[in-house]
Protein backbone atom coordinates (compact mmCIF):
# COMPACT_ATOMS: atom_id res chain seq x y z
CA UNK A 1 0.00 0.00 0.00
CA UNK A 2 1.13 3.38 -0.86
CA UNK A 3 0.18 6.48 1.07
CA UNK A 4 0.08 9.65 -1.23
CA UNK A 5 -0.57 13.08 0.57
CA UNK A 6 0.18 16.67 -0.54
CA UNK A 7 3.21 18.10 0.10
CA UNK A 8 3.36 21.75 2.55
CA UNK A 9 3.56 23.69 0.26
CA UNK A 10 0.17 22.74 -1.46
CA UNK A 11 -1.36 21.89 1.99
CA UNK A 12 -0.37 25.64 2.48
CA UNK A 13 -2.28 26.88 -0.88
CA UNK A 14 -5.04 25.35 -0.59
CA UNK A 15 -5.57 26.06 3.07
CA UNK A 16 -5.32 29.52 2.32
CA UNK A 17 -7.71 29.71 -0.52
CA UNK A 18 -10.15 27.68 1.75
CA UNK A 19 -9.94 30.84 4.27
CA UNK A 20 -10.42 33.01 1.74
CA UNK A 21 -13.59 31.83 0.29
CA UNK A 22 -14.82 31.51 3.95
CA UNK A 23 -13.91 34.93 4.48
CA UNK A 24 -15.99 35.64 1.13
CA UNK A 25 -18.89 33.86 2.06
CA UNK A 26 -18.77 33.12 6.18
CA UNK A 27 -19.95 29.60 7.16
CA UNK A 28 -22.78 28.97 8.94
CA UNK A 29 -22.05 29.27 12.77
CA UNK A 30 -19.52 32.33 12.16
CA UNK A 31 -21.85 34.67 13.56
CA UNK A 32 -21.80 32.98 16.36
CA UNK A 33 -18.55 32.59 16.43
CA UNK A 34 -18.34 36.67 15.89
CA UNK A 35 -21.01 37.14 19.11
CA UNK A 36 -18.33 35.27 21.35
CA UNK A 37 -15.66 37.51 20.32
CA UNK A 38 -17.19 40.56 20.85
CA UNK A 39 -18.28 39.36 24.53
CA UNK A 40 -14.30 38.55 25.69
CA UNK A 41 -13.77 42.14 24.59
CA UNK A 42 -17.02 43.92 26.22
CA UNK A 43 -17.68 41.72 28.95
CA UNK A 44 -14.09 40.36 30.01
CA UNK A 45 -11.17 42.09 28.35
CA UNK A 46 -12.41 45.88 28.24
CA UNK A 47 -13.25 45.59 32.05
CA UNK A 48 -11.24 46.08 35.03
CA UNK A 49 -9.36 42.71 34.74
CA UNK A 50 -8.55 41.89 38.36
CA UNK A 51 -6.53 38.67 38.30
CA UNK A 52 -3.17 37.97 39.81
CA UNK A 53 0.10 37.51 37.19
CA UNK A 54 0.06 34.38 36.96
CA UNK A 55 -3.50 33.69 36.14
CA UNK A 56 -4.02 36.52 33.61
CA UNK A 57 -1.60 35.34 30.80
CA UNK A 58 -3.59 31.92 31.21
CA UNK A 59 -6.96 33.70 30.43
CA UNK A 60 -5.44 35.53 27.23
CA UNK A 61 -3.52 32.10 26.29
CA UNK A 62 -6.76 30.47 26.68
CA UNK A 63 -8.58 33.23 24.12
CA UNK A 64 -5.49 33.27 21.59
CA UNK A 65 -6.14 29.68 21.66
CA UNK A 66 -9.89 29.96 20.95
CA UNK A 67 -8.63 32.18 18.01
CA UNK A 68 -6.03 29.66 16.47
CA UNK A 69 -8.79 27.10 16.47
CA UNK A 70 -11.16 29.03 14.81
CA UNK A 71 -8.35 29.96 12.32
CA UNK A 72 -7.77 26.29 11.88
CA UNK A 73 -11.63 25.73 11.15
CA UNK A 74 -11.59 28.36 8.44
CA UNK A 75 -8.79 26.52 6.57
CA UNK A 76 -10.40 23.66 6.07
CA UNK A 77 -8.32 21.47 8.89
CA UNK A 78 -10.85 20.55 11.48
CA UNK A 79 -8.99 17.86 12.42
CA UNK A 80 -6.58 20.34 14.11
CA UNK A 81 -9.45 22.26 15.33
CA UNK A 82 -9.73 19.96 18.41
CA UNK A 83 -6.47 19.77 20.20
CA UNK A 84 -5.78 23.49 19.82
CA UNK A 85 -9.39 24.20 21.93
CA UNK A 86 -8.72 21.23 24.48
CA UNK A 87 -5.21 23.10 25.21
CA UNK A 88 -7.29 26.67 25.32
CA UNK A 89 -9.69 25.26 27.89
CA UNK A 90 -6.87 23.49 29.84
CA UNK A 91 -5.38 27.00 29.46
CA UNK A 92 -8.47 28.60 31.24
CA UNK A 93 -9.08 25.48 33.79
CA UNK A 94 -5.82 26.27 35.39
CA UNK A 95 -6.61 30.19 35.22
CA UNK A 96 -9.62 29.44 37.34
CA UNK A 97 -7.73 26.87 39.75
CA UNK A 98 -5.06 29.37 40.22
CA UNK A 99 -7.55 32.38 41.01
CA UNK A 100 -9.10 30.43 43.73
CA UNK A 101 -5.69 29.22 45.31
CA UNK A 102 -2.89 31.60 44.78
CA UNK A 103 -0.25 28.39 46.22
CA UNK A 104 -1.33 26.96 43.06
CA UNK A 105 0.56 29.74 40.57
CA UNK A 106 3.63 28.98 42.32
CA UNK A 107 3.28 25.09 41.39
CA UNK A 108 2.75 25.90 37.88
CA UNK A 109 5.61 28.15 37.73
CA UNK A 110 8.25 26.01 38.88
CA UNK A 111 6.87 22.76 36.67
CA UNK A 112 10.08 23.47 34.48
CA UNK A 113 12.66 23.28 37.69
CA UNK A 114 13.16 19.68 37.61
CA UNK A 115 11.83 16.47 38.36
CA UNK A 116 9.88 17.34 42.06
CA UNK A 117 8.41 20.37 39.66
CA UNK A 118 7.19 18.45 37.24
CA UNK A 119 5.98 16.00 39.88
CA UNK A 120 4.09 18.23 42.11
CA UNK A 121 2.30 20.24 38.89
CA UNK A 122 1.09 17.18 37.73
CA UNK A 123 -0.28 16.12 41.04
CA UNK A 124 -1.78 19.44 41.19
CA UNK A 125 -3.22 20.02 37.71
CA UNK A 126 -3.78 16.34 36.72
CA UNK A 127 -7.18 16.26 37.26
CA UNK A 128 -8.32 19.21 36.47
CA UNK A 129 -10.86 18.64 34.48
CA UNK A 130 -12.69 16.77 37.07
CA UNK A 131 -11.57 19.55 39.65
CA UNK A 132 -13.21 22.09 38.31
CA UNK A 133 -17.03 20.41 37.58
CA UNK A 134 -16.40 19.46 40.61
CA UNK A 135 -15.92 23.37 42.09
CA UNK A 136 -18.75 24.31 39.78
CA UNK A 137 -21.12 21.39 40.73
CA UNK A 138 -22.81 23.26 43.75
CA UNK A 139 -23.45 26.45 42.52
CA UNK A 140 -23.09 25.70 38.64
CA UNK A 141 -24.42 22.46 38.18
CA UNK A 142 -25.96 23.05 34.32
CA UNK A 143 -22.14 24.85 33.29
CA UNK A 144 -20.24 22.01 35.37
CA UNK A 145 -22.37 19.46 33.03
CA UNK A 146 -21.76 21.48 30.12
CA UNK A 147 -17.81 21.93 30.51
CA UNK A 148 -17.85 18.08 30.95
CA UNK A 149 -19.78 17.50 27.64
CA UNK A 150 -17.28 19.87 25.64
CA UNK A 151 -14.15 18.46 27.41
CA UNK A 152 -15.50 14.75 26.30
CA UNK A 153 -16.27 16.10 22.75
CA UNK A 154 -13.00 17.18 21.92
CA UNK A 155 -11.12 13.98 23.24
CA UNK A 156 -13.61 11.89 21.36
CA UNK A 157 -13.32 13.47 18.07
CA UNK A 158 -9.61 14.34 18.17
CA UNK A 159 -7.97 15.97 20.95
CA UNK A 160 -6.66 12.30 21.22
CA UNK A 161 -6.47 10.04 18.45
CA UNK A 162 -9.30 7.68 19.17
CA UNK A 163 -11.16 5.83 16.37
CA UNK A 164 -13.71 8.68 15.72
CA UNK A 165 -11.16 11.40 15.46
CA UNK A 166 -9.10 9.79 12.19
CA UNK A 167 -11.46 6.89 10.41
CA UNK A 168 -14.20 10.13 9.80
CA UNK A 169 -11.61 11.75 7.56
CA UNK A 170 -11.09 8.48 6.12
CA UNK A 171 -12.25 6.90 2.60
CA UNK A 172 -11.39 2.91 1.98
CA UNK A 173 -10.99 1.79 -1.58
CA UNK A 174 -11.46 -1.84 -1.87
CA UNK A 175 -11.26 -2.39 2.03
CA UNK A 176 -12.43 -6.19 3.64
CA UNK A 177 -12.41 -6.07 7.08
CA UNK A 178 -9.10 -6.82 7.84
CA UNK A 179 -7.29 -5.20 4.66
CA UNK A 180 -7.08 -2.95 1.78
CA UNK A 181 -7.15 -3.98 -1.78
CA UNK A 182 -7.29 -0.63 -3.17
CA UNK A 183 -6.07 2.93 -1.27
CA UNK A 184 -6.56 4.92 1.59
CA UNK A 185 -8.23 8.54 1.10
CA UNK A 186 -7.52 10.57 4.03
CA UNK A 187 -9.28 14.30 3.95
CA UNK A 188 -6.79 16.42 5.52
CA UNK A 189 -9.06 19.52 4.32
CA UNK A 190 -12.00 20.39 3.26
CA UNK A 191 -13.88 22.89 0.78
CA UNK A 192 -15.39 25.88 1.82
CA UNK A 193 -19.15 25.63 2.85
CA UNK A 194 -18.49 21.95 3.88
CA UNK A 195 -20.65 20.76 7.21
CA UNK A 196 -17.22 19.36 8.35
CA UNK A 197 -16.08 23.67 9.04
CA UNK A 198 -19.54 24.50 10.23
CA UNK A 199 -18.83 21.50 12.94
CA UNK A 200 -15.48 22.79 13.66
CA UNK A 201 -16.42 26.29 14.29
CA UNK A 202 -19.36 24.44 16.47
CA UNK A 203 -16.46 23.14 18.46
CA UNK A 204 -14.65 26.64 18.93
CA UNK A 205 -17.59 28.09 20.03
CA UNK A 206 -18.28 25.36 22.38
CA UNK A 207 -14.99 25.98 23.92
CA UNK A 208 -15.08 29.81 24.09
CA UNK A 209 -18.49 29.84 25.88
CA UNK A 210 -16.57 27.57 28.34
CA UNK A 211 -13.47 29.92 28.33
CA UNK A 212 -15.93 32.95 29.13
CA UNK A 213 -17.43 31.30 31.68
CA UNK A 214 -14.25 30.21 33.88
CA UNK A 215 -12.47 33.62 33.13
CA UNK A 216 -15.22 35.31 34.27
CA UNK A 217 -15.68 32.81 37.67
CA UNK A 218 -11.55 33.59 37.96
CA UNK A 219 -12.47 37.13 38.19
CA UNK A 220 -14.34 38.63 41.99
CA UNK A 221 -17.68 39.20 42.00
CA UNK A 222 -18.23 39.16 37.78
CA UNK A 223 -21.81 39.14 36.96
CA UNK A 224 -21.15 36.28 33.88
CA UNK A 225 -20.44 33.80 36.86
CA UNK A 226 -23.23 34.47 38.65
CA UNK A 227 -25.61 31.81 39.31
CA UNK A 228 -28.52 31.43 36.17
CA UNK A 229 -26.62 34.22 34.28
CA UNK A 230 -29.12 34.97 31.47
CA UNK A 231 -26.17 35.47 28.68
CA UNK A 232 -24.53 32.25 29.73
CA UNK A 233 -27.87 30.65 29.54
CA UNK A 234 -28.34 32.13 26.11
CA UNK A 235 -25.08 31.01 25.09
CA UNK A 236 -25.39 27.43 25.67
CA UNK A 237 -28.82 27.66 24.29
CA UNK A 238 -27.16 29.57 21.31
CA UNK A 239 -24.62 26.53 20.82
CA UNK A 240 -27.58 23.50 21.07
CA UNK A 241 -29.78 25.27 18.62
CA UNK A 242 -26.75 25.24 16.25
CA UNK A 243 -25.66 21.78 17.18
CA UNK A 244 -29.16 20.55 16.67
CA UNK A 245 -29.51 22.10 13.06
CA UNK A 246 -26.15 21.16 11.60
CA UNK A 247 -27.28 17.36 12.90
CA UNK A 248 -30.32 17.97 10.78
CA UNK A 249 -28.82 18.75 8.01
CA UNK A 250 -26.10 15.70 8.18
CA UNK A 251 -29.20 13.60 8.33
CA UNK A 252 -30.82 15.00 5.55
CA UNK A 253 -27.34 14.51 3.40
CA UNK A 254 -27.39 11.07 4.62
CA UNK A 255 -30.87 10.24 3.94
CA UNK A 256 -30.52 11.81 0.24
Amino acid sequence: MQIKSGNLNEYLKLAQEVSSANEHTPPYGMDFIQRLDKIFHRELFEEDFDLNLIAAPLAVNAYWLFLGGVRGALSGHPAGVFPIIRTAIESAYYCFLISKNAALGDVWLNRQSGDVGKKKCRSAFGQANADVQKMLSSDHPVMAAFIGEQYEWLIDWGAHPNPNSILIHLDVAGAGFNHVDGGLNFAGLYEAGTNEISDSLLTCSGGAIVIIFLIAASLKDHPLASKNNALIADLMENWLMIEHELSLELLTKINA
